[in-house]
Parts: structure tokens; C-alpha cells; sequence
């Protein structure tokens, strides 16, 4: 039983509930499922555009924002750093509310990349190209 040897603790009308530690593997099988759309969420529209999932692997990742631009590496597999452009006010950038795509559903800001490179289970570069800027978070 996963919960045996572990005792649940009460404190002042509160129960605090065992934690089950989740493995390393656990976590990939979870994070793949995720990020192939398997687990449904906003990634899901993005499954039928997937063929096959080439590879799942463990990378440190690092993201920076500052003044408009976004920065993000994944061990050294991604590599990237794209900004905002600026729309007609020439202070904010343009926004797309009705985007054909719908792996974000919310508007998205137009944008270029400085810089974007992928050299993993495949290569590419997609440095000098359009960029989409959103803010969005994974939960459950």
C-alpha cells in the first residue's frame, strides 16, 4: 500500500493528509503527457497536429523577461529571444484577438525573433521570423 508507514498528522482542527512522493518517472510520464497534448488543457489542440513524439528528456530551463522581450533556453536543445513589436500608438504591440490557432486562446501580442533555435531529436532555425507573446500558466 503507498500510504503504509506513514501516519497523517492533526493539528488544531486541521487534518494535513500524507504526502505520497511522486517518482522521477512518475513526473516524466505526467510532463510528457502534458506537453503532447495527451492531458488535455489548451495543449490539446495542438494534438492532432502531432504525428509522433519523438523523445521525452529532463533539461534545466530558463526564462527571462525584461522591457518587451522574452528569453528562454532549455538545456542546450532551445535556445531563443524574441520581442514585442511596436503597433501603431508606437508604444504597445499589435494584438491578435481572433487568432486561427488555438493553442492559446487568449489574444496574443505580434512579435519577432532575434534569435530561435532548436536542435534536439531535429534541427531548426527560425531566427528573423513572426513571434506571438502571451501570458499563461499550467494547472490543473
Amino acid at each position: 500500500m503507498p500510504w503504509e508507514g506513514t501516519r497523517p498528522t492533526i493539528r488544531t482542527r486541521q487534518y494535513a493528509p500524507p504526502v505520497r512522493r511522486v517518482s522521477r518517472w512518475d513526473r516524466r510520464e505526467a510532463l510528457g503527457a502534458i506537453f503532447s497534448g495527451q492531458a488535455g488543457g489548451h495543449l490539446a489542440a495542438l494534438g492532432p497536429l502531432i504525428g509522433k513524439v519523438a523523445g521525452v528528456s529532463s533539461a534545466p530551463i530558463t526564462f527571462e523577461t525584461q522591457n518587451g522581450k522574452r528569453r528562454l533556453s532549455v538545456g542546450t536543445v532551445i535556445e531563443g529571444e524574441i520581442s514585442e513589436l511596436q503597433g501603431g500608438d508606437g508604444k504597445t504591440a499589435p494584438v491578435i484577438s481572433n487568432a486561427p490557432f488555438g493553442a492559446l486562446p487568449q489574444p496574443v501580442r505580434q512579435g519577432h525573433s532575434e534569435h530561435v533555435r532548436y536542435d534536439g531529436h531535429w534541427q531548426t532555425d527560425l531566427s528573423g521570423t513572426n513571434a506571438f507573446l502571451a501570458e499563461f500558466a499550467y494547472q490543473s
